[in-house]
């Protein structure tokens, strides 16, 4: 996922030279999956020996004899040949029982091709912010109860106009240049479409594309629709009508001051004296979440997370199921949050999703290599402000929020930059001097951690979502 996006990053950089890549998220397109029943014609080439057959007797070679000796076929092969063409309309006997091409056989002949009309059913995409059809891949559509499952919170782009799709607008040429291209590509035969009937069935949902969210200054944004990985103007002149990004709920805002600097009161646990300093790099923004969902795919030994909250705009059941993964080959993990605020020292108005705070708190119970610590009474900002993350091979730190950080449920974007290491030893130091420094300050998370409207046990809740993880 990363080198995808690290190639989408480059591949499109020159749109906007002077800005910065802040994300790439995903974004629904409004769809219909539409059947209709047409008359068409299965376009089929013909036979070699169909094709020599009709161009002899077209010069008048007329008879089965003469027409056996010249292709250097048996009789009884060319006798059954013919028959099957008078029978398809193509060759009829005249006077003296000559053979002759019909006008459908002269057709057949030019073409090199045989064309057999009938009714048809078939199905295919409709685009309804364009309010066209497109040659996209039928899979692809997703109904709207999916597009839940996948995602609440979900960028959905815009309709062009609200109306039934009706034969008026579907465009017949359109078709057939759709039909011819997967023809080409699959190597079958062709439908010719002569004329739509009628619709048969409309199913609403959606394609997804990507957008790419782009930053300069405050007043300075930019954006790229994607389908696949290919550019999509008709989508971006469509959301810059409706208002561009501030229509999607997107809000961009100012960088934090420094964020690519680590001040020395920020972290107790920062750069040590180390004579690796060749392998810091930069985390650009748009980085974070492909190299968080990396981690939970191939992270063999160890994961550490910190960050000040948790919430579902990054924290949602596909994450819960891939850290439970984790947890199940015997991952060592380790999420340690909490953020003391002085003006609510009791913790009782939080930004935290209560529901995923206790679908970890339960997983933490059945797993004993998960750590999941609450370190919010702490009013040392230096501890419960960090964000750090720590896999195998690779050691974070910097100002982007892990576990809450994904334009957050208002579509509030940000530069958030970080810095990463990569030397064994490094990686290793700073694992284990934050390990011992969570250990230190923090508490295991509990039930009276939980904002204070929802600090029940586990089996009060009707429906608790590790559950629901276990189903699926």
């Amino acid at each position: 996922m990363l080198n995808d996006f690290k190639y989408l990053e480059r591949k499109y950089k020159h749109l906007f030279p002077d800005f910065e890549l802040l994300q790439i998220e995903e974004i629904a397109l409004p769809v219909a999956k539409v059947k209709v029943q047409v008359l068409g014609q299965v376009v089929t080439e013909t036979t070699p020996i169909t094709e020599f057959l009709l161009r002899f007797i077209n010069l008048g070679i007329d008879n089965p004899t003469d027409l056996a000796e010249t292709l250097g076929l048996s009789r009884d092969l060319v006798l059954d040949e013919i028959a099957e063409e008078i029978r398809q309309g193509r060759v009829k006997r005249g006077l003296s029982d000559k053979l002759i091409l019909t006008s459908l056989g002269h057709d057949v002949r030019i073409s090199a091709a045989v064309r057999m009309p009938k009714k048809l059913s078939i199905e295919f995409i409709f685009d309804k912010g364009t309010f066209k059809l497109k040659n996209w891949e039928k899979h692809l559509f997703i109904s709207s109860s999916d597009l839940k499952e996948i995602s609440k919170n979900i960028l959905k782009s815009f309709e062009q106009r609200k109306k039934t799709i009706k034969l008026d607008d579907i465009d017949v040429l359109e078709i057939n240049r759709i039909f011819k291209e997967e023809a080409k590509k699959n190597g079958k035969n062709s439908v010719e479409i002569l004329n739509i009937q009628k619709v048969l069935q409309r199913r609403h949902g959606f394609r997804l594309g990507r957008i790419m969210i782009y930053y300069k200054s405050e007043n300075e944004n930019g954006f790229i629709v994607l389908v696949g990985n290919d550019r999509s103007p008709e989508h971006e002149d469509l959301i810059r009508a409706r208002g561009g990004l501030k229509a999607l709920d997107i809000k961009i805002t100012p960088p934090v001051p420094n964020s690519m600097q680590m001040k020395p009161e920020a972290i107790k646990i920062v750069e040590r004296d180390s004579p690796f300093v060749d392998d810091g790099k930069r985390v650009m923004s748009f980085e974070h979440r492909p190299i968080l969902l990396d981690a939970l795919e191939n992270t063999h030994q160890r994961l550490m997370i910190i960050s000040p909250w948790i919430t579902r705009a990054v924290v949602n059941d596909s994450i819960l199921r891939q850290l439970e993964s984790l947890l199940r080959r015997k991952v060592l993990v380790t999420i340690a949050f909490g953020f003391f605020d002085s003006s609510n020292p009791n913790q009782t108005d939080r930004r935290d999703d209560s529901r995923i705070l206790r679908s970890l708190l339960e997983l933490s119970r059945r797993y004993r290599n998960f750590e999941f610590r609450w370190m919010g009474m702490t009013a040392d900002k230096a501890i419960n402000h960090s964000k750090i993350f720590v896999s195998d091979s690779i050691y974070i730190a910097g100002s982007f929020n892990w576990l809450s950080f994904r334009g957050d449920t208002d579509r509030s974007y940000r530069k958030e930059d970080s810095e990463m290491r990569t030397h064994p030893d490094v990686v290793n130091d700073r694992y284990k001097g934050h390990y011992e420094e969570i250990m230190k300050i923090s508490k295991p998370m509990s039930i009276e951690f939980l904002p204070a409207d929802n600090r029940k046990r586990p089996s009060e809740k009707s429906t608790p979502m590790s559950k629901k993880l276990r189903k699926n």
